[in-house]
């Protein structure tokens, strides 16, 4: 069954823990067992690639293909002004700065 849908103190006895919290013989154990409560590093990818993937997503790419002079004909569609096309640079550097803060924030332990 869900969790959700059980009482709470079903919920805590399905858990082996009680409302008081883990008794600290038993947190010691899950510890030894377990590990610690946190999120693993590993071996991470270069900025300058996560820069890139700003640029290479699937609304980038539909966004290059059909603003661009080539989907100008194609699908008939107005070019851009450059100054929009330069807003993608800031508006992609803020995003990689919140993607990287939002995953620092987890990683901490």
């Amino acid at each position: 069954m869900h969790i959700t849908r059980l009482s709470v103190d079903q919920a805590f006895a399905g858990l082996h823990s009680a409302r008081e919290g883990l008794a600290s013989a038993e947190a010691a154990r899950r510890l030894a067992e377990y590990g610690p409560n946190c999120v693993e590093e590993i071996a991470r990818e270069p900025l300058w690639l996560k820069a890139a993937r700003q640029f290479t997503h699937f609304f980038a790419l539909i966004l290059a293909i059909v603003y661009a002079a080539p989907g100008n004909a194609a699908f008939g569609t107005a070019p851009i002004a450059p100054e929009v096309w330069l807003f993608m640079l800031p508006f992609a550097a803020a995003m990689l700065v919140l993607e990287e803060g939002r995953k620092w924030w987890v990683r901490r332990c």
